[in-house]
């Protein structure tokens, strides 16, 4: 039996495409699967769970320094890191490390020298160009994975121009593209009209009534703003609702106050949500343009709705665009509200007949195979 490490520097309980990782590679009986995570600042000072896979998180000593400057603090994030888990696989001696981004690479990079453990990269992003990122992380975070990329013997990605980026930049590595697709295998089955965790019952709102949602982290560069401003306006009648939290959760507040069209909605477990929003009209996955990263994007919420079923509104975007067009899962719309608002009104006119039965290669049951076969195809000492 091989023993396999999954290194990460979130919680991992809290990490939906990491769960879905090591749940499916528990279930190999050639492989005993363990995790190392790092805990939120209310957890336990250390947490060990056994169960399909064996969890350790560490709490971080850096995470309490909050007055530090943050290329400092984040350089002493990945030391303390970094060393606290070569420890422990000094212990465990793993034949296999799956390093999820880069903050935790150059623990997997030592264990393929010291211990000859077999190093997969698992990058969640295209790590070097990130909004939101100064470009002094970006030029370190490009550093790090150009040292490391001769000892990785696999690479994953989460979309397919990112692999060509990494292909083209530091050079080629056996891949597997895996999406950030929903499990919905997990989820029993809830009637679609009148189930207890509808969100048209949750908000009261009729099923001849169109309503539209917004899944996801409530931040900058997702359209936001534009859609606030169009369902304000006069030009469409319709209901939006915006499920989860962040930065601008009290702006989307301020406007539910104010117009009835607008609502917002607390981001539910992600096993319930395909089954929250089955009943809406559309739902939208707008990004802006402002980095790589975010042109190469394939969304998790673009993956939820067309298992929803739901039409989706979406940003002129390569990656996005193309499997909007190839799956045939909505349209495309320039990011304003003019652009928006005819968007919106095509998808209200147009009949509800998204292809379910073609997704089959877009779901998590076709990810996890993907993932399976990286895995028996590795030469591992």
């Amino acid at each position: 039996m091989l023993t396999v490490l999954h290194l990460t520097h979130t919680h991992i309980p809290s990490d939906v495409r990491i769960l879905r990782e090591l749940n499916t590679l528990s279930e190999s009986p050639d492989l005993e699967v363990h995790a190392y995570g790092v805990q939120e600042k209310m957890s336990p000072d250390l947490r060990e769970v056994k169960g399909p896979f064996v969890l350790s998180e560490i709490r971080i000593l850096v995470g309490r320094i909050s007055w530090l400057w943050r290329p400092a603090r984040y350089a002493l994030l990945m030391l303390e890191v970094n060393t606290r888990f070569v420890m422990g696989m000094l212990r465990l001696r793993p034949n296999i490390v799956h390093c999820h981004d880069t903050l935790v690479l150059p623990a997997g990079a030592l264990a393929k020298v010291l211990l000859r453990s077999t190093l997969i990269y698992d990058a969640h992003e295209l790590e070097s160009d990130k909004g939101g990122q100064s470009p002094a992380l970006s030029k370190a975070t490009l550093l790090i994975e150009r040292y490391c990329w001769p000892r990785i013997d696999r690479l994953i990605t989460v979309s397919p121009s990112i692999t060509d980026w990494y292909a083209r930049n530091l050079g080629l590595k056996p891949t597997a593209c895996i999406l950030n697709s929903p499990e919905t295998k997990t989820v029993r089955g809830l009637a679609a009209n009148g189930s207890e965790i509808g969100l048209r019952v949750q908000l009261e709102i009729g099923l001849e009534i169109p309503l539209f949602v917004f899944v996801g982290g409530l931040g900058m560069g997702r359209g936001i703003e534009l859609l606030l401003e169009t369902f304000s306006g006069a030009d469409v009648e319709a209901h939006v609702a915006f499920i989860g939290s962040g930065a601008l959760g009290e702006t989307i507040d301020r406007a539910s106050d104010s117009n009835g069209n607008i609502h917002r909605y607390e981001m539910v477990p992600p096993d319930q949500l395909v089954y929250l929003i089955q009943e809406a009209t559309g739902g939208f996955c707008l990004i802006e343009d402002s980095c790589l990263n975010e042109r190469y994007c394939l969304p998790n919420k673009l993956f939820t709705y067309a298992f929803a079923g739901l039409p989706v509104i979406a940003s002129r975007l390569p990656e996005i665009e193309r499997y909007v067009e190839q799956y045939q899962l909505g349209v495309c719309a320039d990011l304003s509200v003019e652009s928006i608002t005819a968007a919106v009104q095509d998808c209200m006119n147009a009949p509800r007949n998204l292809p379910i039965e073609r997704l089959a290669e877009l779901s998590w049951a076709r990810q996890a195979e993907v993932l399976t076969q990286l895995y028996s195809g590795l030469d591992v000492v």
